[in-house]
């Protein structure tokens, strides 16, 4: 299992996974660019643990509580110069009716703004069958890395995938 994430802290402050309970999980720090990835082995949760939740911790500030199933997982990101192709999965409960995408994001930071809609590239294709989704976005310009996550609606509600980064 892997975690990452971006952190508004400096190169080398520790970030620790933890269980709700307060357990820690994982430990990694924050690189030059202000991301962090850590792996641990999916092993350490019980089967009854996977619908816990875990945190990232970075000083003193608590991430929202992290998913580990998802109505909406991404399975890949590729950043090709001026395009994104973002490739995931939608769970059943969500493939009913008509369903929308959109992919939110941007460069550094500033993907995390709730309002950062990224511009569609080209149609979406998706199989309602099999849930597998393949949407292309134009990068956002800028440098750095690009953080994106996809947003499915349906008659179901919305469900959100995590922020990739690449």
């Amino acid at each position: 299992m892997t975690a990452s994430g971006v952190s508004r802290y400096a190169e080398g402050v520790p970030v620790v996974i933890r269980e709700e309970g307060g357990a820690a999980m994982a430990t990694t720090s924050v690189d030059g660019e202000g991301a962090f990835e850590v792996s641990f082995p999916q092993g350490q949760l019980s089967a009854s643990e996977a619908a816990t939740r875990l945190y990232a911790v970075s000083a003193v500030v608590r991430s929202r509580a992290l998913r580990l199933a998802r109505g909406n997982d991404l399975t890949d990101v590729k950043v090709d110069g001026k395009l994104i192709t973002i490739t995931g999965t939608l769970a059943a409960p969500y493939r009913s009716g008509k369903v929308a995408f959109s992919a939110l994001g941007g460069r550094r930071l500033a993907g995390c703004d709730a309002s950062a809609h990224l511009i569609s590239a080209a149609k979406t294709k998706y199989d309602p069958q099999t849930g597998r989704y393949t949407l292309k976005v134009k990068a956002p310009k800028g440098k750095g890395y690009v953080m994106v996550r996809v947003r499915a609606r349906s008659s179901e509600g919305s469900a959100y995938s995590v922020f990739a980064v690449r």
